[in-house]
């Protein structure tokens, strides 16, 4: 077991830098435009219905296999699962991550039928989304909306014509099918002489035309990231949105700070994973849209009632996310997995649902059925403790 208070206090001396093995998908540009959205003027969302946004898992990914099979790395993983783990501590809801090693590498995976993709919803708040009913405003109702939302809102203020093609093609789809606005970034940091991390990062779109490149002369990337206004009848409270927020139509235009504010507090795990994912991909700036329904009681409509733009690293420390804690956290995760897993076996990291804690279980090698890199006979213990 891996308390919170524990992973508050890992830390490393040095941020690692990071360095970008391979880019792969194309980026159409961000529409400066659309800087004006206000709810007097705001607009409808597309729904993107031919786009394709895949969530493929670090085994199933044929280019961090590729990678692997010739060196690069010693620790394999997505975004996804990377920001879960180094913001694990701020958790609320619980998930769970399969650890599978292979020699001296570890792979972060995640279960088949996992949820852990899916955009949470005022996770932080006092009074969260209740999940005793099945109507529209339910807890899962809920994520599955904000989950899409958050895909459509990500392609949606882009000018298609202006593109940035990355060095190799996007490799989870057709390249017949309608191209998604999307850059895997795969990128490496040297944690130590045995922890070499190889992660897929993402981008949504590049920044838009006449803003100043990188250093490097490319362009600078964007995080496109939608938050999407809980209606009153989802509230645990009941009487009013979770954490006191006002209705966005009515009062975002006057009072987008304080709404932002609110909206910070009961989304804190969900805006420290942002931000880390931002962080990781080097991306120059985050994009936050505040969306709502049309029509309450309409989960098909949405509206776009205004777009913040904000640099990853004044939200960490705006939100109070060390990258020193980050990177320590996962280092001390990796250090117990390569203490306590042998080659061919699995573990499971779970985010306790009752307590402030994760807790790690050694698994049967076939457990999960997972895309694994390597067959192996060998088996762990099933369901014993491989930290305590």
């Amino acid at each position: 077991e891996v308390t919170f208070s524990e992973l508050g206090k890992a830390s490393v001396p040095n941020v690692p830098e990071g360095e970008t093995v391979e880019s792969c998908g194309m980026l159409y540009a961000y529409n400066a435009i659309y800087e004006g959205i206000s709810c007097k003027k705001p607009k409808l969302i597309k729904k993107f219905e031919r786009r394709i946004f895949p969530t493929t898992t670090t085994t199933g990914d044929p280019v961090i296999r590729r990678l692997a099979s010739q060196g690069v790395g010693t620790v394999f993983t997505t975004n996804t699962l990377l920001t879960t783990l180094m913001t694990a501590n701020r958790s609320v809801q619980s998930w769970d991550i399969v650890v599978q090693r292979v020699g001296d590498k570890l792979f972060f995976d995640k279960r088949d039928d996992s949820k852990i993709d899916l955009v949470t919803v005022n996770e932080a708040a006092r009074d969260p989304p209740r999940n005793d009913t099945k109507d529209i405003n339910s807890q899962d109702a809920l994520y599955a909306e904000a989950t899409q939302l958050n895909h459509r809102f990500s392609q949606d203020l882009l000018v298609e014509s202006q593109r940035v093609r990355l060095d190799k093609p996007n490799p989870f789809i057709d390249q017949t099918a309608e191209m998604t606005s999307v850059g895997y970034l795969y990128r490496k940091w040297e944690l130590s002489e045995d922890i070499v991390l190889l992660a897929r990062c993402e981008v949504d779109c590049a920044a838009p035309v006449g803003t100043p490149p990188n250093p490097d002369g490319s362009p600078p990337t964007m995080v496109m990231k939608a938050l999407n206004e809980v209606p009153e009848a989802a509230a645990g409270g009941g009487a009013k949105p979770a954490g006191g927020a006002q209705s966005w139509k009515a009062k975002l235009d006057s009072q987008r700070g304080a709404i932002l504010a609110s909206e910070m507090k009961n989304n804190n795990p969900k805006f420290a994973r942002w931000t880390a994912q931002a962080l990781l991909a080097d991306a120059a700036f985050i994009k936050v849209g505040f969306v709502a329904r049309s029509n309450p009681k309409d989960i098909a409509s949405h509206q776009i009632l205004d777009v913040q733009t904000l640099k990853p690293k004044e939200l960490a420390m705006q939100i109070a996310l060390s990258q020193s804690n980050m990177w320590g956290i996962f280092k001390h995760l990796v250090t117990l997995c390569l203490r306590y897993i042998d080659s061919g076996e699995k573990a499971v990291i779970v985010k306790d649902p009752n307590q402030a804690a994760l807790k790690i279980f050694r698994v049967p090698a076939d457990a999960f059925e997972e895309s694994d890199i390597e067959e192996s006979d060998d088996e762990g213990s099933d369901g014993d403790d491989a930290s305590e």
